[in-house]
């Protein structure tokens, strides 16, 4: 039996290339290429497989036109493997969504997944189906009812984490466009504990800012804010939801590109107005921290003596507060803004 791409990727990491196939090795540096990354392993391959990987290293980097001239060039070369052509097939799918056509990228992983069905490779199989289904999906009751339903368990099922939390995960993306932030928080969690069982960094990455931007918009800035602090990949395919978290924190509207997985969300940002005491409070800590006596001063000016001038700004801070969006902190000394 074949081992999957995981399992050798195990394996190979593990310095243990002799217990490995031709076939497995290519497998192996998939999962390398994937995450951007080139092993020397690959130059024991044929110019097919080096190609194809080379291909996912152009995805992974966001250069699509270049990853789409590579996977022309296969046309008319002989793959070194069964499972190739269907690679072939399932990069060029990928593409296609990335470049937001839909429609051509479900008919072209669906002939991925006719490919798939003829190997035996059950997980790449699962995956093809899962992203031609997604692809297809019109509507949220796609999402959440229906094939993709079925599939997901069948990742489960199989054991294969990492398909189960793509299936989560873009669950939990068609729900914050949909403007249920509640039930988007409990599939990004989903997604999240799926992609931490399968070790996926990049994915997991992804998982965990659609929880963080999920959580902020159904009012838990202090949980999006310690979801955020565990994100430890924030470039590639990440930096556009890195950018649209950055975006609400500082109270403007994000703008995903056309194609993106949260575009169209409608963003409720409910900033304090600049000029407003709470507005000038936060002004004021974002610069630097500050006593009590030195925010009123700030605020209020010199003639700001009187003590009804401290419940203000106790007011104030408790407003703040209570709209959930922004952390002001006190060490008993003075109020620090926290990022």
């Amino acid at each position: 039996m074949i081992r999957s791409d995981y399992q050798s990727w195990a394996l190979l990491s593990a310095g243990q290339k002799t217990k490995l196939s031709e076939v497995e090795i290519y497998k192996a540096c998939v999962i390398a290429a994937n995450n951007g990354w080139t092993r020397e392993e690959e130059t024991g391959l044929g110019n097919y497989q080096r190609v194809l990987l080379e291909s996912r290293r152009q995805i992974k980097s966001g250069r699509l036109e270049q990853a789409k001239k590579l996977l022309s060039s296969l046309r008319a070369q002989k793959p070194n493997s069964e499972i190739d052509p269907g690679d072939l097939e399932f990069l060029k799918g990928i593409v296609m969504h990335r470049l937001g056509d839909q429609y051509a990228a479900a008919g072209q992983l669906a002939i991925a997944a006719n490919v798939f069905s003829k190997t035996g490779d059950s997980h790449r199989l699962l995956r093809a189906l899962i992203n031609e289904k997604i692809s297809a999906a019109m509507n949220l009751q796609a999402y959440l009812l229906g094939d993709l339903y079925v599939l997901q368990n069948q990742a489960v099922q199989h054991g294969y984490h990492d398909l189960a939390g793509m299936v989560f995960c873009a669950r939990a993306g068609e729900l914050i466009v949909s403007g249920r932030f509640s039930e988007a928080v409990a599939e990004a969690h989903d997604a999240v504990m799926h992609y931490q069982i399968a070790s996926c960094p990049e994915d997991l990455a992804l998982a965990q800012m659609m929880l963080t931007i999920a959580q902020f918009m159904s009012g838990d800035s202090g949980g999006a804010r310690l979801t955020f602090q565990r994100v430890h990949i924030r470039d590639g395919k990440i930096a556009s939801y890195v950018a649209i978290f950055e975006a609400l924190i500082a109270e403007k509207r994000p703008v995903p590109p056309l194609g993106h997985p949260l575009y169209g969300t409608q963003w409720k940002v409910q900033g304090f107005k600049k000029e407003s005491v709470t507005g000038k409070i936060l002004s004021c800590l974002k610069n630097a921290p500050a006593t009590r006596d030195e925010l009123i001063l700030l605020i209020w000016g010199p003639n700001s003596t009187h003590p009804s001038y401290c419940n203000r700004l106790y007011s104030a801070l408790n407003q703040i507060r209570k709209q959930g969006q922004h952390q002001v902190v006190f060490d008993g000394e003075k109020y620090t803004f926290v990022v």
